[in-house]
């Protein structure tokens, strides 16, 4: 077997600079809302009074108005280019939909188990797909009641039923005990059930397990003493029984309908616990607050979940602004970084509430009253208490305006999603519907800001999936497009596309010629499209979000083409990550790039569209070491069918960065990096940067060396900072690189700032003061100059100074007395002030600025060890040279013989500091002044 490097084109670094621009108009994207309709928070207004034989009109008035308002939700999603909706449909142990297990909602009825007379989760799928969104079913696992009111007494209530089940934290705030194999079991038929009785897109629960608030040790005693072995302690038992229903939940979907995708939103951050972290080798966000260990109060482990694979996404719960103290985009980075690297997605779910601080969850009232009934905050998830904390008065079910709410805020948290986004998935969900709806302009904001074109949602690529054939049959009747398929279980999207763009490469795999989705064979074409003007095609997506090659009206079909693999060669040992490569297909709209672990391909890794002829597996980081996978590629090309290439197969080598591994903390300030060897004659390129995606703008540091390890020099790098760091490789014509390694250095102790020049109380000749401090740790300086003690700020001049810069100058000053301080740059602020230092300026010094009288040509030349003065003189002469200091003493004097043309007059430079030091140069005829620059 062979080993092989492959060319890492060079272009990838600046394509990598280049994500967030072009991650503005995403293609696939999840946007969705959560809509709740426990204690009617979203929807219904009202309720369906229950059947009594003679009140049928005023319950088919109620039905109605409930559907009206759930259409107007709709519509409004459909209005903003939003593509799915998590539609709350299990609350408290009850049901928005025909339940074989739990009675019918109090929510949906007057009265819990009172039949409304149709089926809320059945009409709310159909009125979904018909405007092309997904509906995923939103369910709270264990909650059972939250107050007397919801606390459930029809015969098949668990009150009644199985009492034993349930755990009672007083105040009527009840849940199914996750300890019992019971309760798991019933939750995967409740499950099961759905899914296959109903046209899910997914399933997906909040993060209501354990009671927020804590659980008492002995509060399951009995379940303890049955099941929990004698060595484990209570928090891994807990957290093991909901990760054991997480994992039964996801089977039982996939042994139904492995298309309907499974997600968990957890609280916003997953463990506050170093010790947890670095025992699982992820490393915790640096710079957020130190509260909301979930993974100990409510004992929810998502990355228990990912490594797993029980889950298809997660949606975390960051309800935090971007300047917060969890700010947004640090948790959106961890949390994308994390999903992908176990070949998952992350959806982010944020707030539409004006959030601070100060509004934790903490700093509500024990109890919440909702339409007269008093809520325990320990009934609530997460998501509730956050919609609570945005209404004005008691009654819950009325949005009020969101006063103090941005858009721009919403706008800039999209952003770091898809910034962040390596998956090709970025995602938002919103909470609350009633605030997406209510608040003024915000969907006008989403739609001519954000969610310009309509968007896909993200396709679960890993999982196996059969070919997609092109649609028939393509017609177009008025404003009506219709086509034939073969198979129902489908949607389909629709595009137009500018006849002048037509041969454009890639044009369907951008959103700026996508129309929308479609769950049926039909689609109505906007007026501002027909087929004269606009070239309109329609492809397959099959329900786990993959898509097929394009049909294009009235254009004839086309042979398929398969794409010939070039690299990596088939049976050969390949460093990774590596650009995967291919010949171009001609007409080819994009491709589909697949690895598997089984020449069958029944063991998917992942499915990547792209529309060039190569893919980096950078951006696929569960790729393993030492591991045989093997790769094809689709192609993909309108009015062709798809075509697969060949099966190739390699052996994995990861060039990695040995160290600092990623996510170290407390790094020194001169850190030894090491990296793998790849071959004797390799050069190595180390390449550091303040941000993820390695902009040049941002990059701190560059070397290339010919070793596998370096150290970086003093004077790069700021302690208390976070960095990126990647290593490329190339041996002559051939090249990789690292995935990248974060870090962040020791923060040392920063000291006040020691003023060592001038001296306190001198008298500077001149209109310059150079000032000077002692070395020292520091993100920078703040000096400051000021004609009063007492440094007033309209006759004080401020100067930034960079860390490791020591001196500064204040020049064209006037005779005066000044006054000095420096404080030094911490990452809360500044120091406290250096001592004063006061100086008597006097303007009376001979050496002014860069003065020529004289027929020399002067300059200066450096280099690592010496100063030269050089002089190009046009006859021989005898000079004076003097050096000052810019306080005006005389520092050097020495006499020279210049000679005709070019003379070099050495300045001993090695006890001078960082400054400026002018210099006199006298003949007898003849003067000249210059500025050294030192």
């Amino acid at each position: 077997m062979k080993k092989s490097i492959h060319l890492f084109v060079l272009v990838f670094i600046f394509l990598i600079s280049c994500l967030s621009s072009e991650a503005q108009s995403p293609k696939r994207e999840m946007r969705s809302v959560w809509l709740a309709t426990v204690w009617q928070l979203d929807w219904p207004s009202i309720t369906v009074p229950k059947a009594t034989g003679s009140n049928e009109p005023a319950r088919q008035a109620a039905i109605n108005q409930q559907k009206n308002e759930l259409k107007v939700i709709f519509d409004s999603l459909k209005k903003a280019n939003m593509n799915a909706v998590f539609f709350q449909v299990r609350g408290m142990c009850d049901a928005m939909y025909t339940s074989s297990y739990e009675p019918w909602s109090a929510y949906i009825s007057s009265e819990r188990g009172a039949n409304p007379g149709y089926d809320p989760l059945s009409f709310a799928i159909e009125e979904a797909h018909k405007r092309g969104l997904e509906l995923h079913a939103w369910l709270n696992p264990y909650r059972y009641s939250s107050s007397v009111y919801s606390h459930g007494n029809t015969s098949i209530d668990y009150a009644n039923t199985h009492p034993e089940w349930l755990l009672d934290y007083g105040d009527y705030v009840k849940i199914l005990n996750p300890g019992l194999p019971e309760v798991r079991e019933r939750i995967k038929c409740i499950i099961g059930e759905i899914v296959n009785n109903y046209n899910v897109d997914g399933v997906v629960f909040d993060d209501y397990f354990y009671a927020y608030g804590g659980t008492p040790d002995n509060l399951d005693a009995a379940a303890q003493a049955l099941y929990k072995p004698e060595n484990q302690s209570i928090g891994d038992w807990r957290r093991e029984n909901v990760n054991k229903m997480i994992a039964g939940v996801y089977d039982t979907i996939q042994n139904v309908k492995p298309y309907v995708t499974f997600g968990v939103s957890p609280f916003g951050t997953w463990t506050t616990d170093q010790n947890v972290a670095a025992q699982r080798g992820i490393p915790l966000p640096i710079g957020i607050g130190t509260t909301g260990n979930m993974y100990a109060e409510i004992y929810c482990d998502p990355v228990a979940w990912l490594e797993q694979g029980t889950v298809d996404y997660l949606s975390p719960q960051l309800y935090w602004t971007t300047y917060s103290a969890y700010p947004y985009g640090i948790l959106a980075e961890w949390w994308s970084k994390l999903t992908n690297r176990f070949g998952k997605h992350f959806y982010s779910s944020h707030s539409l509430s004006s959030m601070t601080a100060s509004s934790a969850p903490a700093a509500v009232a024990s109890k919440i009253k909702i339409n007269n009934e008093e809520i325990h905050t320990s009934a609530f998830s997460t998501l509730e208490l956050d919609l609570y904390r945005t209404k004005k008065s008691t009654s819950v079910s009325a949005a009020p305006s969101a006063v103090n709410f941005l858009p721009s805020e919403i706008g800039l948290q999209i952003d770091f999603n898809r910034d962040y986004d390596i998956n090709d998935a970025p995602g938002s969900v919103f909470y609350a519907t009633s605030k997406f709806m209510n608040t003024s302009g915000f969907i006008s904001y989403l739609r001519n800001q954000k969610f310009i074109h309509p968007a896909l949602r993200p396709a679960i690529s890993w999982k196996t999936h059969a070919d997609l054939p092109l649609i028939s049959n393509l017609t177009i009747s008025g404003n009506t497009l219709s086509w034939t398929y073969e198979n129902d279980n489908v949607c389909f999207a629709v595009y137009a596309v500018p006849n002048e763009n037509r041969n454009l490469p890639g044009i369907f795999t951008s959103s700026d010629y996508l129309l929308g989705v479609s769950y049926n064979k039909q689609f109505i074409l906007p007026a501002s499209v027909n087929e004269n003007s606009h070239k309109i095609a329609v492809t397959v997506m099959d329900r786990f979000g993959n898509e097929g090659s394009p049909r294009i009206y009235g254009e004839s079909l086309t042979p398929s083409v398969a794409a010939p693999l070039v690299y990596p060669e088939n049976n050969t040992e390949t460093v990774i990550p590596c650009i995967f490569q291919w010949e171009t297909v001609q007409e080819a709209d994009s491709y589909i790039w697949q690895l598997a672990e089984d020449e069958q391909f029944t063991n998917l890794v992942c499915s990547r569209q792209t529309k060039d002829n190569s893919f980096f597996s950078g951006k696929q980081t569960n790729l393993k070491d030492n591991t045989r996978y093997y790769w094809r590629v689709k192609t993909l090309k309108a009015n062709a069918e798809e075509v697969w290439s060949e099966t190739l197969s390699f052996i994995s080598h990861k060039f990695k960065i040995l160290s600092p591994a990623n996510g170290n903390t407390n790094v020194s300030l001169l850190p030894a990096f090491k990296w793998d060897s790849i071959s004797p004659t390799a050069s190595y390129t180390l390449e550091i940067s303040s941000v993820w995606n390695f902009l040049e703008t941002k990059r701190i540091f560059i070397t290339t060396v010919n070793t596998t390890s370096f150290v970086v020099p003093y004077g790069t790098l700021i302690g208390g900072t976070k960095y990126y760091a990647r290593v490329m490789v190339n041996d002559g014509n051939i090249s990789a690189v690292t995935e990248s390694v974060s870090f962040t250095t020791i923060q040392e102790t920063i000291p006040v700032p020691q003023i060592l020049q001038p001296i306190d109380g001198s008298n500077i000749q001149g209109t310059s003061i150079q000032i000077c401090w002692a070395e020292q740790p520091a993100r920078g300086f703040r000096v400051e100059l000021s004609t009063s003690s007492t440094f007033p700020p309209r006759s004080t001049t401020v100067k930034t100074v960079d860390a490791y810069t020591y001196c500064t100058i204040y020049e064209q000053l006037t005779n005066n007395t000044y006054y000095i301080r420096v404080k030094a740059t911490t990452p809360d602020g500044l120091t406290e002030a250096s001592d004063t230092v006061m100086v008597i300026l006097k303007d009376n010094t001979s050496i002014g600025n860069n003065t020529i009288t004289a027929n020399w040509k002067g300059y200066f030349q450096k280099n690592d060890k010496n100063i030269y003065l050089v002089l190009n003189a046009p006859t021989s002469e005898k000079v004076r040279v003097k050096m000052y200091s810019i306080t005006g003493t005389l520092l050097l004097q020495k006499e020279e013989n210049l000679q005709e043309g070019i003379n070099r007059i050495p300045i001993p430079s090695e006890k001078l500091l960082q400054g400026i030091y002018p210099l006199e140069i006298t003949g007898e005829k003849n003067r000249l002044i210059l500025k050294l620059m030192y």
